[in-house]
C-alpha cells in the first residue's frame, strides 16, 4: 500500500537527483547548460586540467520559520560534480560560464585548427 508519505518523497526526490546538463556542440564550442533554479554565482566552482573540465555546485539553502509557539528551521544542502572530457587541451581563460535567470551555462571554445 502506497501512503501520502510515500507519495511525498516520490514528489520531492527531485532535490537529490544531479541536475541534468544539456549539451549543444556548435562549429566554435561545445556548450553546457545547467537548470539550477534558486542559485547565487559563488555557489558554483568550475577548473581544468588539461583537457578535463570540473563543475562543482555547493548549495546551502537555510529558510528559517518563526511562530510563537515553535521555531523551525528548513535546511536543504545539495552538492554535485560532473567532470567533462574534451579531445583536446582546455584554455581556462578562453571559458565563458555564466548563471541567469536559474541557468548556468558555459561555453568551452573547440581547439582552432591554425594552431
Amino acid at each position: 500500500m502506497i501512503t501520502a508519505f510515500d507519495k511525498l518523497k516520490e514528489k520531492l526526490s527531485f532535490l537529490t537527483q544531479d541536475p541534468i546538463c544539456d549539451i549543444e556542440e556548435t562549429k566554435s564550442h561545445t556548450l553546457l547548460s545547467f537548470d539550477l533554479p534558486n542559485m547565487k554565482p559563488e555557489d558554483f566552482e568550475l577548473s581544468t586540467l588539461g583537457r578535463t573540465l570540473l563543475v562543482q555546485v555547493k548549495r546551502h539553502h537555510v529558510c528559517p520559520t518563526d511562530s510563537e509557539a515553535t521555531r523551525i528551521i528548513q535546511c536543504h544542502h545539495h552538492n554535485f560534480s560532473r567532470e567533462f572530457n574534451f579531445p583536446n587541451l582546455i584554455n581556462p581563460r578562453n571559458i565563458d560560464a555564466y548563471y541567469q535567470n536559474g541557468v548556468l551555462r558555459i561555453g568551452v571554445p573547440k581547439k582552432d585548427r591554425k594552431s
